[in-house]
């Protein structure tokens, strides 16, 4: 649907539930940066980089290449913070209309959230494990990591688009 650019914009400050989200992923994104900054001495030159859909590692580089993930996960977690500050730009499955703008809204701005902090902590894993296969501690993200994080991102998905399209 495409956007309205007379949609209303109504005032939301955060609520508990957005602050905890949003917690969630900042405390993320710190577990991530302490991991890599706590085990970088200890790595080898050559570390994983890529992990196959099966969770084993199918290519290897420099061990600087261990930040973009931190950098990444940085930039997914100011992006969020970001989107919850423009909702009003989001694509809806329903129209937008004053009645029922604050609830679509914070219903996005929750979703955002959600999925952030959930990928986020996925980069925390994926790091870690990546640190622990260049240490010879382990062989890789292990089997269920794949299905598992698909079902993560993709049921909290379809739990706030469930939330967006029931709501009249």
């Amino acid at each position: 649907m495409p956007r309205d650019p007379a949609r209303p914009r109504p005032d939301l400050p955060p609520t508990p539930g957005d602050q905890r989200l949003a917690l969630a992923g900042w405390l993320g994104v710190i577990a991530h940066f302490t991991v890599v900054l706590l085990a970088y001495g200890e790595l080898p030159e050559r570390i994983p980089l890529h992990f196959d859909l099966f969770g084993m590692p199918d290519r290897y580089g420099d061990k600087v290449h261990i930040w973009w993930l931190v950098g990444l996960g940085l930039l997914l977690q100011v992006g969020s913070y970001w989107a919850a500050r423009h909702p009003h730009t989001f694509n809806y499955p329903r129209r937008i209309t004053h009645e029922n703008a604050r609830r679509q809204y914070r219903n996005a701005i929750r979703m955002v959230r959600a999925v952030t902090a959930v990928t986020v902590w996925a980069f925390v894993y994926i790091t870690s494990a990546t640190v622990r296969v260049a240490l010879g501690q382990q062989d890789g993200l292990g089997a269920w990591f794949t299905p598992l994080f698909l079902l993560a991102v993709f049921g909290t998905l379809a739990v706030f688009a469930y939330r967006a399209v029931r709501d009249t």
